[in-house]
């Protein structure tokens, strides 16, 4: 079986995998406001009754999405403000939070920023991945697109819930859960807008 994401520019698919039951968790994070608590939630999945299990942690997308004449080479600080483009402060913040935590993780791929840059004949710059699969039995990530077609059922309830969630209040920090593992079932909640 495979899991995934796709179309991160700025943004990340996060995936942690438990080294001892195999349980993956992938996650399309597109802010720092919901990597602590979104991070919370991928480990809830992976980590029940296992507090020791080692976990694989593989992170995709995210690139220089700043231009290379405003980038110093700094860490994201408050003078800098939108110089450090969308993907660095993400992208550190992850990191950041993945290290304060008790759990023991081994990060597997690390293809984000400089690594997930291309550049054409102006300078401009593009990620070069956007999408991956896991394969669930063994951990290997391989990069990916789906086709619109082949994308989890319901797309369009999916994306209206997404949308409808963007308002939510109970959503705020948190990632939207549209799949059960333990039921091995997509699962859309209710929502009104």
């Amino acid at each position: 079986m495979l899991v995934g994401t796709d179309e991160a520019t700025t943004c990340v698919g996060l995936v942690i995998r438990n080294q001892r039951t195999g349980m993956i968790s992938v996650a399309h994070m597109d802010s720092t406001k919901i990597v602590d608590i979104g991070i919370t939630q991928m480990l809830s999945l992976v980590t029940s009754y296992d507090s020791d299990a080692n976990l694989d942690v593989h992170m995709v997308g995210g690139f220089e999405d700043v231009s290379p004449k405003h980038f110093n080479g700094s860490s994201s600080s408050k003078s800098h403000g939108k110089l450090d483009g969308y993907s660095l402060p993400l992208c550190t913040k992850i990191i950041e939070t993945l290290r304060w935590r008790p759990e023991k993780f081994h990060i597997q791929t690390l293809f984000v920023l400089r690594h997930n840059t291309k550049r054409d004949f102006q300078g401009n710059a593009y990620p070069i991945l956007t999408g991956f699969v896991v394969e669930t039995s063994s951990g290997s990530l391989k990069p990916a697109s789906f086709d619109r077609t082949a994308r989890c059922p319901d797309e369009i309830v999916r994306r209206i819930r997404v949308t409808a969630c963007y308002k939510d209040s109970t959503w705020n920090g948190r990632l939207l859960e549209t799949y059960d593992t333990e039921a091995d079932c997509f699962v859309i909640s209710p929502c009104s807008w």
